[in-house]
C-alpha cells in the first residue's frame, strides 16, 4: 500500500482538530472558511492591543567571543594552508 501524501495527512488532520481563527495584528478579524466551505468571519479582540516593550542591547558585549573566534580561525588556517605548501615541496 502506498504510503500517505502530506496532503492527505493534512487534510485528516485538519478535518479531526478544529481549527482556531487567526487574527491580524491590530484585532481586524480574519474571514476564513468552514470545512463546509461557507465563510465566517472571527470576533475581533475587545483588548487594545499594546505595542511590545523593546530593550536596549548592546551587540558588543553579547558577541565579544566572536572577534577572537575568528581571529583564532584565521591563524589556524594560515598554519594550516602554509603546512600544505610546505609538505607539497617536500614530498616532491
Amino acid at each position: 500500500m502506498a504510503k500517505k501524501s502530506r496532503r492527505e495527512r493534512r487534510m485528516m488532520t485538519s478535518s479531526a482538530a478544529p481549527r482556531v481563527p487567526r487574527r491580524q495584528p491590530g484585532g481586524a478579524p480574519v474571514t476564513s472558511t468552514t470545512p463546509a466551505g461557507v465563510p465566517s468571519r472571527s470576533i475581533a479582540s475587545t483588548r487594545p492591543a499594546t505595542p511590545a516593550s523593546r530593550t536596549v542591547t548592546d551587540f558588543r558585549e553579547e558577541y565579544r567571543y566572536v572577534l577572537q573566534d575568528l581571529k583564532r580561525i584565521a591563524v589556524l588556517a594560515g598554519v594550516m594552508f602554509s603546512a600544505l605548501i610546505v609538505l607539497s615541496f617536500v614530498l616532491r
